[in-house]
């Protein structure tokens, strides 16, 4: 179950679901189909690595890599 009401989505509102697989899950798919931005698992996995390179390495990540590796088959 969810702990916000699908119903209750609109847009300007920002929905985040933390599953990888699968990327579209029904809740972002609702959030979606409800006008609200959708941003699903791999997308919050992929910032929290570059944030973690940008401390680690004192430089700003490559995010577009990042995206791009998670994007591969």
């Amino acid at each position: 179950g969810s702990l916000v009401d699908p119903d209750d989505l609109r847009a300007g509102q920002v929905a985040v679901d933390l599953v990888y697989h699968p990327r579209v899950t029904p809740w972002l798919a609702r959030a979606a189909s409800s006008g609200a931005s959708a941003v699903g698992g791999v997308e919050v996995l992929v910032h929290q690595a570059a944030a973690a390179l940008s401390i680690w390495l004192g430089v700003p990540a490559p995010l577009d890599g990042l995206q791009a590796a998670v994007a591969a088959p």
